[in-house]
């Protein structure tokens, strides 16, 4: 793999969380809702979606409704 100096470490642990673990809480997976984010399967629409949007400020994403504005 390919090493750059000016590539964050930091950054590049959180990509590597992200991808590897998913980038949300598994427990917000609980919630109930029928569309959810494809990565990290917290609810975007139905009661839980209502929650996440309160509670955490999370909702579909405009250029990916499939996923989180995460």
């Amino acid at each position: 793999m390919t090493e750059h100096r000016d590539v964050d470490p930091a950054v590049t642990e959180r990509w590597r969380y992200t991808l590897v673990e998913g980038h949300e809480d598994k427990p917000s997976s609980y919630l109930p809702g029928s569309h959810r984010c494809s990565m990290c399967l917290i609810p975007l629409s139905g009661v839980g979606g209502v929650v996440m949007k309160a509670l955490r400020n999370r909702t579909a994403s405009r250029k990916n409704p499939e996923m989180c504005n995460y």
